[in-house]
């Protein structure tokens, strides 16, 4: 999440200096920061629930790999409609709402397709996490 929202942060302060021509406004990480949050437990969740559903009859490895293939694609086609949808603040053409708008689209694509489907199996795989 701390990936996702730092990443944005700092390819936001360039769209919006230099293409934008705006000051980047300070309570985008903020929100980001909530909205990630949020997204990022739901999601894991759903990731961990389904390689321990798998975990029943494979393996641990077998498991992670399974599970995350499965939830992987879920996940990431949430988070592409999420940035879709929530993407299309950036049309509006207020500084505050065009700034949240693209961050809404560079973190939730970040965070669905790199960071929840690379760093949660990762962090499966080390730790026990119940499963055999």
């Amino acid at each position: 999440m701390l990936f996702s929202v730092s990443w944005t942060t700092a390819l936001l302060y360039f769209i919006s200096k230099y293409i934008l021509h705006e000051a980047p406004i300070y309570l985008i990480p903020i929100i980001l920061f909530i909205i990630l949050f949020s997204l990022g437990s739901d999601y894991t969740v759903f990731i961990i629930s389904r390689i321990r559903e798998e975990s029943a009859s494979n393996e641990r490895d077998t498991a992670i790999k399974n599970g995350i293939a499965s939830s992987g694609k879920v996940v990431s086609a949430l988070g592409i409609i999420l940035a879709v949808s929530l993407g299309s603040l950036s049309l509006i053409p207020v500084a505050f709402l065009e700034q949240l708008g693209i961050a809404f689209i560079v973190s939730l694509l970040l965070f669905s397709n790199f960071s929840n489907n690379i760093f949660t199996p990762a962090m499966a795989y080390k730790s026990k996490m119940g499963v055999k």
